[in-house]
């Protein structure tokens, strides 16, 4: 499945893939990998992006109707400028999340939709309540 993500773990959205891993009987395991960008250009207005790459590990429940429960990891490559020199300088850092949710998804191929809390987790605390609303192509 391929989904646009608004919202959710990697802040304001990010472009996903994601695998179902195994079925059984209603409940089923995926595991997706995304990708966002807050920023193309630098403060020298030169294309130097940040980068987000979200992984999760889910479960869910259901038939069309689903309960959603996931775990996941998001790496973060932000460009800043440095206080000396006034160059761009890239702080790498990573944080969990948690993502607890609702997603409509069909048996046979179509769209799937799906909205969720995904709290975003460092040093053992929750640092930002955040939410996700998703539209997604779902290919078998």
């Amino acid at each position: 499945m391929i989904f646009i993500e608004f919202g959710g773990t990697s802040g304001y959205g990010s472009i996903n893939y994601e695998s179902l891993v195994k079925k059984i009987k209603k409940m089923k395991f995926s595991a997706s990998v995304g990708l966002s960008s807050h920023k193309l250009k630098d403060f020298q207005n030169k294309f130097n992006p940040d980068i987000i790459i979200p992984f999760s590990i889910n479960t869910y429940y259901g038939n069309n109707h689903n309960v959603e429960f996931g775990l996941g990891q998001v790496f973060r490559s932000i460009l800043y400028a440095d206080k000396d020199s006034y160059e761009p300088t890239r702080r790498n850092s990573s944080s969990a999340n948690l993502s607890f949710g609702y997603r409509f998804q069909k048996e046979a191929p179509g769209t799937s939709y799906k909205v969720a809390y995904t709290p975003i987790i460092q040093n053992n605390r929750i640092i930002t309540h955040w939410f996700s609303v998703a539209v997604g192509r779902f290919f078998k």
